[in-house]
């Protein structure tokens, strides 16, 4: 089972890989104008970071017997191979750590969001591509591994995403996040379906050691067509259910959030469903913790505070919840 996943997942990263080298080098030489930017010191924000691709591009550039290479060196006397050139021998690590230490932001930001996604997220996410697609080529377990690099999650996504919780250290984290990008760069692709049939094949395997949640066949977040299509809802999660009226069990609590068919003495729906009746897709908690004008071992003087001056920024992970 563990080989067939490793397959299936190395032959869609590859779809990705070429996907990212090419929006990489085409932003890239169009933004700066210059073909050959990737070897120019300028473009970049750190110096060391930069010699070191430098040299891991010259030892590709000496190694390497593609006939493409070759031919420039016997045509030209650049010391180095346009952009393009040299996307096709570096090898990914060295693609994604040239991009994190661009210098110019709008090509970072551009780049990004031709995937959906912001500068910070991307960059983590292409790092969790990059172990997992290394830790299938090299033959390393994958089903049930425990992986050591936690995502950064963006503020916001142009695509639907998981709502269930799960681990997201498990291979089935890095299989949504693999998803997500399939689904921008081939709207049609068939990943779900390969998935299936491998189950289907293993039936004795176990999902949840994979990280699968338990309903994840329809674990889908609200889809937008464009990120101004969503409607956020910005509260203090206390403020939000703490009524007497509410009709709310967890009253105060992050569970609360996540209560069902909670009604007013009226009839009217509160909590959650009121959310989505008023069409809203995303909710922004704000901090909940420790403030700095707040007493917490005397709550019963009942000082409020609606959320700033906070010296703690934390949430509990079961108060992240999008209406669906």
């Amino acid at each position: 089972f563990d080989k067939k996943l490793r397959l299936l997942l190395f032959n869609e990263i590859e779809k990705i890989e070429v996907a990212v080298r090419c929006a990489i080098v085409n932003f890239g030489t169009e933004m700066t104008g210059d073909p050959f930017w990737m070897t120019d010191a300028t473009n970049f924000s750190n110096p060391s970071k930069f010699n070191r691709s430098i040299r891991l591009i010259g030892d590709e550039l000496n190694h390497t017997k593609e006939d493409f290479i070759n031919h420039f060196k016997e045509i030209y006397t650049n010391q180095y191979p346009p952009s393009w050139m040299l996307t096709e021998i570096l090898p990914f690590g060295v693609i994604t750590n040239i991009y994190s230490n661009i210098k110019n932001k709008k090509i970072k930001k551009r780049i990004a969001q031709s995937f959906g996604l912001q500068v910070t997220p991307f960059e983590s996410w292409l790092t969790v591509i990059t172990v997992t697609r290394n830790s299938c080529c090299h033959h390393a377990r994958v089903w049930n591994r425990v992986f050591s690099i936690r995502a950064t999650m963006p503020i916001s996504m142009s695509r639907p995403w998981i709502t269930l919780p799960t681990d997201p250290l498990k291979v089935y984290f890095d299989m949504c996040i693999i998803k997500y990008f399939l689904d921008i760069i081939s709207p049609n692709n068939d990943m779900l379906d390969k998935m299936n049939r491998l189950f289907a094949t293993f039936p004795e395997i176990d999902k949840a050691a994979l990280g699968f949640p338990v309903g994840w066949e329809n674990d889908k977040g609200p889809a937008l067509a464009h990120n101004t299509d969503a409607v956020i809802y910005e509260m203090h999660h206390r403020d939000f259910s703490v009524h007497a009226n509410s009709g709310i069990t967890n009253k105060g609590k992050f569970i609360a959030m996540l209560e069902d068919g909670a009604l007013s003495l009226n009839g009217e729906k509160t909590g959650i469903d009121h959310l989505k009746e008023l069409g809203v897709t995303h909710v922004h908690i704000l901090p909940s913790y420790d403030y700095n004008s707040v007493d917490e071992t005397q709550l019963p003087s009942n000082k409020y505070n609606w959320g700033y001056r906070s010296e703690e920024r934390r949430v509990g992970k079961e108060c992240v919840h999008e209406c669906r």
